[in-house]
């Protein structure tokens, strides 16, 4: 049940959380159940500990245990709460997309590195091992990976390694030191963001002990550089409780951490005892002070929430989860399942947090098998996959969520592990616009991560086996006006064997790059040696939409002349530069992602020539054959155009985005 992990689980539902009360005042529900709207209570925590990774010396002063906990699963079997059977009985109909199968179904292949800017392995077991020693001997490695302007970041059970964005290793830490997590605790479940509004990084996690005491961490880089200085923050310490997968997400104003407290004398007796969500004064961590908080819970009605990464300025954080995974009947929405949505408003420093929530309906979901792989025995052996929400990011208006659901593909017989895929409006009332599995016949798709480029196309890195293809790391992208229509995925690493470890997931990394919004970071699990089943290795791959020219107005001219010209298409990046042949164009200005100004330049000789825009992020596109010059003008002619047609009045077709793959 609840899923993850590691050698180890989960860190601790703080002391500091005690017991809160749950206002019973009814928030208004979309469709579903009406549950209660909690009441904050205000608290502050602090001051930080400053830890400099260019000082830092991971060597240990104590020894860690190496503790292991079952996957944590959500409260009740899915039978009982009010999920839908693989095609929707209740709620809204299942819509299952296809995607195309994977591009090789190679099993010796590493990493493919077919095309531009980036595309490597970062971390893996055996070199985490390398680092740190027997007690980095963990699984799943909890995917994470985010971008800076300058490096990426990745972190994965306790090892915190920086790269430079062409796959050399800059500095590593181990968590564990890095925390100051004391003797007799093993550190687990770590998230990392980048806020491009704050240029701060944040990461989150916890440390647990044989008798399920545990303690929660946040840390607050002090400048863009991840590789530099750092404030940690120790937000609570709890007895008997292990706050499960604290994951974080941030907003122009705060950020807010929710994750699920098990109770228990030991961390393989532990069981749900409610969810919590905290607000954290966003200003305080960044300035090194002590933390004002506003915190939510425990509360026993709701489970697996998931706060998102707000890629433009809000002073909302929105939160989702899954309001179908619930552990009492009397609260779930068993005739129409719903997606939880909750807005957080306010900030901790003004005593004036609030949380709204709507529930507008989607189709049920399935708790999806185990995922298949050549070997025939399942890729998760010591759990299985729930259908929780595990991602979220907002952006303009539009959140999309990702999580794991059982699904029956088009032309397949069999239920396979599937993406739910489901995005929200929130202009006004918040609704469903999109709500359907990403599949694939044949092969099992699991733990998706999602995040948007600057145009609001969507991007998932994803892991995917089957019986013919061992468990390899993939992406895929959608059009933000198309977003169910998939290209075939890309393949980021491909696996090597069968995994023959006993976890796998709990999650993939996705995020924007800040310093080229068109680009984003997909970074998934892997089978990384053919010679350790038990080896996983995570890898990246750097992707963007690659750009399309569908008309150029006007497209012919006298070759003696500099004519000014407007250049229509899409996924256009500020700074790009335009050829016509092998002459660079002048005055280019990107106008907007669908419009390029520019001059041409003196012709060569007459006839058809290519233009090419050229993108600072490396991205390219040519439409052969372009502009033509024409017979060079008299002195008394005037530049030439298209005729009977008006430039600045054209509706140019429909442009077609093409995916281009940084390998």
């Amino acid at each position: 049940m609840e899923r993850r992990r590691r050698t180890a689980a989960i860190v601790g539902m703080l002391t500091i959380l005690a017991t809160v009360q749950i206002n019973q005042a009814a928030n208004v529900a979309a469709s579903g159940a009406t549950h209660a709207r909690p009441r904050p209570h205000y608290r502050q925590i602090g001051p930080p500990t400053h830890v400099d990774l260019h000082e830092f010396r991971a060597a240990k002063t104590v020894i860690h245990p190496r503790l292991t906990i079952p996957f944590l699963s959500a409260p009740t079997p899915s039978a009982t709460r009010g999920h839908a059977a693989p095609h929707g009985k209740t709620g809204r109909r299942q819509v299952v997309v296809v995607i195309g199968p994977p591009p090789t179904n190679s099993a010796v292949r590493g990493p493919l590195i077919e095309q531009k800017l980036a595309g490597f392995p970062v971390m893996d077991l055996s070199r985490q091992v390398g680092l740190y020693g027997s007690d980095q001997v963990a699984e799943p490695p909890d995917t994470q990976l985010a971008a800076g302007p300058v490096n990426i970041a990745e972190a994965d059970n306790s090892t915190l390694s920086i790269w430079s964005k062409t796959g050399s290793l800059v500095t590593t830490a181990d968590l564990t030191a890095f925390f100051r997590v004391p003797a007799g605790y093993f550190f687990t479940d770590p998230r990392i963001l980048y806020d491009g509004q704050s240029t701060r990084w944040f990461l989150t996690g916890l440390s647990f002990n044989a008798s399920s005491n545990s303690n929660l961490y946040i840390a607050v880089s002090t400048t863009s550089d991840p590789s530099g200085s750092w404030l940690t923050y120790t937000l609570g310490s709890g007895t008997g409780v292990i706050p499960d997968q604290p994951k974080p997400g941030v907003s122009s104003d705060k950020v807010v951490v929710s994750w699920n407290d098990y109770s228990g004398s030991s961390p393989s007796t532990v069981v749900f005892s409610g969810q919590e969500t905290w607000v954290l004064q966003k200003s305080d961590l960044v300035s090194g002070a002590s933390v004002h908080i506003a915190s939510f819970g425990p509360d026993s009605t709701r489970f697996g929430i998931v706060p998102s990464q707000s890629l433009t300025s809000t002073t909302t954080d929105w939160l989702t989860y899954n309001n179908a995974d619930c552990p009492s009947t009397a609260t779930c929405n068993r005739g129409s399942p719903t997606v939880g949505v909750v807005a957080i408003d306010g900030t901790p420093i003004s005593n004036n947090v609030t949380w709204t929530e709507t529930d507008p309906a989607i189709a049920g979901t399935t708790s999806p098998p185990a995922p298949r792989q050549p070997s025939g025995v399942p890729v998760l052996q010591a759990q299985s996959i729930d259908d929780r929400l595990l991602a979220a990011v907002w952006q303009n208006g539009t959140l999309w969520v990702a999580g794991n659901d059982g699904c029956i593909p088009a032309g397949d017989s069999l239920i396979r592990s599937c993406m739910r895929m489901i995005s929200v409006s929130t202009s006004g009332t918040p609704s469903v616009t999109q709500d359907f599995d990403a599949a694939s016949n044949g092969f099992d798709l699991y733990y998706p991560a999602v995040t948007l480029d600057g145009s609001g196309d969507l991007f998932i890195a994803y892991s995917e086996s089957s019986p013919s293809l061992y468990p390899s790391a993939v992406g895929i992208d959608s059009l933000a006006a198309s977003p169910m229509t998939f290209e075939n995925s890309i393949s980021i690493a491909s696996g090597q064997t069968s995994y023959s470890g006993t976890r796998w997931g709990d999650y993939s990394g996705a995020a924007q790059d800040p310093l080229n919004p068109a680009d984003v970071w997909l970074t998934a699990e892997y089978q990384a040696s053919a010679i350790n089943p038990g080896d996983w290795g995570t890898a990246t791959a750097r992707s963007a939409i690659q750009p399309a020219i569908t008309t150029i107005i006007p497209n012919s001219g006298p070759e003696n002349v500099q004519q000014p010209v407007i250049i229509f298409g899409a996924h256009f990046q500020p700074g790009a530069t335009v050829m016509f042949g092998s002459k660079p164009a002048t005055s280019v200005v990107v106008v907007s992602g669908t419009q390029i100004t520019a001059t041409t330049p003196i012709g060569s000789v007459e006839g058809p020539v290519n233009v090419t825009v050229n993108q600072p992020d490396g991205t390219s596109v040519t439409l052969v054959s372009g502009y033509t010059y024409t017979r060079e003008a008299s002195s008394q002619s005037q530049p030439r155009g298209v005729v009977g047609r008006d430039p600045a009045n054209q509706s140019p077709p429909a442009p077609v985005g093409l995916r281009i793959v940084h390998l």
